[in-house]
């Protein structure tokens, strides 16, 4: 754990964060191991500044800290003056381990090699094998249905499954596949199953980071398709109500694409579906490519057929879906901060 501690606990906040109270009852209200929410309202590398409820504190360091950043302080001192450990989440001390893994291309090609090595393959292994490929095919022509099927196949929801007593479904998915390809073989050391310990841990990471961003009330799907890179799929609802054909109230949808293509540029779709209809924002990585999308408007209409489209945007700013995924990890105290 890293120590931060408040140089000057009694600077009032700005007038519109008013509400604080004098230095003594600030502090009788922090108690020893009493554990508490901050964000880091002025980042640096020695000196920060904590907003913890409405209190501000002028803090030294032992770690570079960013603006924005939320973190867990445990109070270890109070006296003769105040000192905070940062408490590390167990999920983020997983997924930081783990995170490495999202440098490179997700694709799943090798797999097929893998799966036809007679120390790995079995009927049962080919057949889930194979379904997951015909998945794969159908989910990259961009069928919602095949999309949501192949996200069940993958199996990022194994262990919940087994917990419910589903141990059929959950013999179906490519997560189980590894599971039992990594068990195989005499010799481990030596055979094929070393290759399957990257596999292994990338869906891992996809778990773990599914449910960090549940948390903030983020769906995450990772999109392991053909001649894709990387890709995920991220969801939330929107805030506003929107009201459905039976007169209640239903809130929209805000579903975002993040791919990056083999041999071109990230692309960032954002769907935004209401009740009138469905609105795309198209960010790219340039200009050029920005301008070759927008002129071909006619032809995504024709594509868009399950709900209306009532508007198309297209502008720049698209990023490669890791660094998307590091954004909202760093977002929430995830990363190693250190520069």
């Amino acid at each position: 754990m890293s120590t931060i501690t408040p140089i000057t606990p009694n600077i009032p906040l700005p007038a519109a964060q008013a509400g604080f109270t004098p230095r003594e009852s600030r502090e009788q209200q922090l108690r020893i191991d009493q554990v508490v929410r901050a964000t880091v309202s002025e980042g640096g590398h020695e000196r920060v500044w904590l907003n913890i409820g409405n209190q501000r504190f002028l803090a030294k360091t032992e770690i570079p800290l960013k603006t924005g950043l939320n973190l867990t302080l445990l109070v270890s001192r109070t006296s003769p003056r105040l000192e905070f450990q940062v408490l590390m989440d167990p999920l983020d001390s997983r997924i930081r381990q783990k995170l490495h893994l999202l440098e490179g291309p997700w694709s799943l090609d090798e797999l097929s090699a893998l799966m036809s090595d007679p120390e790995l393959s079995s009927p049962g292994r080919r057949e889930v094998w194979a379904r997951f490929l015909e998945l794969q095919g159908a989910a990259a022509q961009a069928a919602t249905g095949d999309l949501a099927r192949l996200s069940a196949r993958l199996g990022l929801d194994y262990e919940a499954l087994l917990a419910q007593g589903q141990a059929a479904g959950a013999a179906t998915t490519l997560k189980r596949l590894l599971e039992d390809a990594r068990k195989s073989g005499s010799k481990p050391e030596e055979s094929t199953c070393e290759k399957i310990e990257p596999f292994s841990g990338l869906f891992e990471l996809w778990q773990l980071i599914r449910l960090k961003l549940a948390q903030q009330s983020v769906e995450f799907w990772p999109l392991p398709l053909p001649r894709v890179e990387q890709g995920l799929m991220l969801a939330e609802r929107g805030e506003g109500a929107v009201p459905d054909d039976g007169g209640e109230d239903e809130r929209s949808w805000r579903v975002t694409v993040h791919l990056q293509l083999s041999g071109l540029e990230p692309l960032q779709v954002d769907f935004l579906w209401e009740r009138s209809g469905l609105f795309l924002r198209f960010y790219c990585a340039t200009p050029a490519q920005a301008r070759f999308l927008s002129e071909r408007q006619a032809e995504l209409r024709r594509f868009v057929t399950a709900l209306p489209l009532k508007g198309a945007a297209f502008c720049v700013g698209a990023l490669a879906p890791a660094t998307v995924l590091a954004q909202l990890l760093a977002g929430d105290g995830v990363l190693d901060e250190r520069v």
